[in-house]
């Protein structure tokens, strides 16, 4: 026995309602016209901001040049200050791109250790 063929399956597709609802052009083209919802993330996080974050563990050097790389990746102006236990970062720049670089200060080089940290 043979199977069916695949039109059998296949639903009817109105193009006169589409076409009526603007959905398709001339040029075959598909416009789409949906918000789109991304609930919290995605909204705002360009706001300009300056913050003080204070890092607590133990710190080198190299602290200094990771958060300096970061913050030219992410466009962010930082003055870091650092002794051995304990880094403070001031940050200035878009409020989303700010989280993004105190994520990766958490994380820190692997000579460094980030106990714990807090924002002013």
């Amino acid at each position: 026995m043979s199977d069916p063929p695949i039109s059998a399956f296949k639903k009817p597709f109105s193009r006169s309602a589409q076409a009526a609802a603007g959905l398709i052009t001339a040029d075959r083209t598909y416009t789409v016209h949906r918000p789109v919802q991304s609930g919290g993330f995605g909204r705002g996080g360009n706001d300009f901001m300056r913050v003080k974050m204070t890092f607590h563990g133990q710190f080198s050097h190299s602290f200094i040049a990771f958060i300096e790389g970061k913050a030219a990746q992410l466009s962010i102006s930082v003055t870091v200050t650092l002794n051995a236990a304990q880094a403070t970062v001031e940050a200035q720049g878009c409020s989303a791109l700010i989280g993004a670089l105190e994520m990766a200060a958490c994380i820190a080089p692997d000579d460094c250790r980030v106990d714990s940290w807090e924002l002013d």
